[in-house]
């Protein structure tokens, strides 16, 4: 069924003796930042009347582009009160207009309802270019406030930024002083923080306008230093214009729509990971012969390498008090696991509470009083890479092969009348890695179509691939995986059960097999040191900083993750473009025929109508698997089910 999303009527709620002691406090504190802010020489001007709105409709259409930024009660734009817009124009001035203040004393303001009449025209021609700072957040503000048709988003200073360098800080007071040597008001500084603060729609209406106007001129000041240095900038114009931009609002149709999630599947689930913890939990305590808090670090250590007397792996450091400190982090765990089976189960006591905390207890939360729908949040900028991340849930977390992570996925549904698809490539890392590094013999087995970890085994080990042990696959399996992220021989034994030595002339083996995938792997380093940064098959640049850092440690660990950065960037770069072909393809259809709900790194997600199932099927694969053209085929693999984890 069509998603219907009604305006929801806000409770007007008489503020208490408290509220408002708290907003007058927080009102003579900005009023100070606020005067120091005068000094700057930049303009805000309040739209109050019906007659200065047209005045900056006038100004927009003759400049052609603005800047303009949403202020509201939350940070889901699906559920949150729009409390007012700011503009900018010209660099030194901006305008604020007010929708929604409702404290006590709050100014008449403008209908909504009237300013929308006024502005839809603006935002739906295409011809004026509209600039913002993450503004596919305040697009599903407008989007959920009625302002639906908008066309012409031109530039996300956001994203310019991070083209520009992958690893800094894209927040806009970050940006601003970075590059505009320009310190910003603060959120906080206008609405307080922690238990002080108060929403949008208490912050006096001038102080909005100063705060919510220099947002939006400051992105305009942003975006006319930012051009000029990514037209200059290798290969960044055309990832921005042809690739981010046009992703951002494939993501944004992703947001819009949601995904629908069963609250009574996640209730079950809830209480089944519940009994799991308490039998994990009792035998925890019969294996230490004591009840204690394993939850905390501290009682935890003391409990294994103290009562237990269990070798502690790494130098005990000691507190100013002479206490012995142990760490109990993963690693350490890991490290005495195969001899002390108490690791094994606090390993897994972790791992299910997280699932509780992160996943069945926290996502019936999320779900959406208007739309019934998850709204997760898909950030561009949010890894050094490329890849995309997700908020609000985290997606990316879900544990892939486990039985709780399909657990997870089970709870993501399909709507009456659909079916989920899960679309996802298949080794695309290894496939990139062929490619890049361009070695003969990888190439030859992905072309032929083989098992690429059996051939992998049967060339390092000089037999036929059909004579290939699980063993052995798995062996190879491990190597492939390993030395794509910079895995010696420890990496290697330590995950295979081989010894150090036969490891070691395992991975030599490999070399001489797969000369080529050797000279990409030093030439890659070289490339860093020397630049600072790798590149993708698009030529996006991810900057490593610390690659040529006094201390070892950080070297060697930025070299690795420079080794297989060039793939995940790829892989990333791979389905950004996929994404933006299949929803041009989506467009075409008749109005929800499929929807593009979710992206997990190389996997898609979909909603399609029943009847157009085997159709969209073969188009979806289609389009992904002819993204690019490599010296491999692409292989995207298909899943259907009416949730996502049998879909998977």
């Amino acid at each position: 069924e069509p998603l219907d999303f009604e305006e929801k009527t806000k409770d007007s709620a008489v503020p208490t003796a408290d509220v408002k002691a708290q907003v007058q406090s927080q009102t003579d504190f900005a009023a100070g930042v606020l005067s120091d802010h005068k000094s700057r020489g930049s303009k805000f001007n309040l739209i109050d009347t019906i007659a200065k709105l047209d005045a900056l409709i006038e100004k927009i259409k003759n400049k052609g582009l603005f800047a303009f930024d949403t202020e509201t009660t939350s940070l889901h734009p699906e559920d949150c009160t729009l409390v007012g817009i700011s503009f900018s124009v010209e660099e030194k001035e901006a305008f604020y207009l007010p929708l929604a203040h409702a404290y006590l004393g709050a100014p008449v303001q403008l209908a909504k309802d009237d300013v929308f009449a006024k502005l839809a025209p603006v935002f739906a021609d295409h011809k004026i270019k509209k600039i913002g700072h993450n503004v596919k957040f305040d697009l599903l503000v407008l989007y959920f406030a009625g302002l639906s048709a908008v066309k012409g988003v031109y530039a996300d200073t956001m994203l310019m930024a991070h083209l520009l360098d992958s690893v800094q800080s894209c927040a806009l007071d970050n940006l601003a002083e970075k590059y505009l040597s320009y310190k910003t008001i603060k959120y906080s500084d206008v609405a307080g923080s922690g238990s002080k603060s108060v929403t949008f729609d208490n912050v006096p209406v001038d102080i909005a306008c100063a705060y919510s106007g220099e947002d939006s001129e400051v992105a305009l000041r942003l975006f006319n230093v930012l051009l000029p240095k990514i037209k200059d900038e290798g290969k960044a114009n055309d990832i921005l214009f042809n690739l981010e931009m046009p992703c951002l609002s494939v993501l944004f149709d992703m947001e819009r729509v949601g995904a629908l999630v069963s609250a009574d599947e996640l209730y079950r689930q809830t209480e089944v990971l519940k009994s799991e913890l308490q039998a994990v939990q009792k035998d925890i305590y019969a294996a230490a012969g004591q009840e204690f808090n394993i939850a905390s670090p501290k009682q935890l250590g003391n409990v294994l390498f103290e009562s237990l007397a269990i070798p502690y792996p790494k130098k005990v450091k000691v507190d100013k008090n002479g206490n012995k400190q142990y760490s109990t982090a993963e690693d350490v765990l890991t490290e005495i696991a195969p001899m002390y089976d108490i690791a094994n189960l606090v390993l897994r006591f972790r791992s299910v509470s997280k699932l509780i905390g992160t996943y069945t207890e926290k996502l019936p939360l999320l779900i959406s009083k208007r739309t019934g729908r998850i709204h997760t949040s898909f950030n561009q900028a949010g890894t050094t890479t490329g890849r995309l991340s997700s908020s609000d849930p985290n997606l990316q977390n879900i544990p892939a092969r486990t039985h709780e992570g399909k657990l997870i996925r089970k709870a993501f549904i399909a709507p009456q009348g659909y079916t989920l698809v899960s679309a996802d490539y298949s080794q695309i890392e290894l496939r990139l890695i062929a490619h890049i590094a361009k070695d003969p013999n990888l190439i030859k087995a992905f072309k032929l179509g083989y098992d690429i970890h059996k051939a992998t085994a049967a060339e390092v080990l000089g037999k036929d691939i059909n004579e290939v042990t699980g063993e052995e696959r798995s062996r190879a399996k491990a190597t492939n995986f390993g030395l794509m992220y910079g895995m010696g021989a420890h990496g290697l034994s330590a995950q295979t059960g081989l010894s150090f030595k036969a490891a070691k002339a395992y991975i030599d083996c490999y070399f001489t097999r797969y000369p080529k995938i050797r000279d990409y792997m030093d030439s890659i380093k070289k490339f860093a040191h020397e630049h600072g940064y790798v590149e993708t098959i698009l030529g996006r640049r991810i900057d490593f900083p610390g690659i040529n850092s006094t201390n070892r440690i950080a070297v060697t660990g930025a070299e690795r993750a420079a080794i297989n950065a060039p793939m995940q960037g790829s892989a990333a770069d791979i389905i950004k473009i996929a994404m933006i072909a299949i929803e041009k393809w989506i467009t075409s259809l008749p109005a929800d025929t499929v929807r593009m709900i979710l992206q997990v790194h190389d996997e898609l997600v979909f909603e399609v109508k029943n009847e157009f199932l085997d159709e969209a099927t073969a188009k979806i694969k289609e389009l992904m698997e002819n993204a690019v053209t490599l010296d491999v085929p692409l292989l995207a693999g298909i899943g259907i089910g009416q949730n996502w984890g049998d879909a998977h």
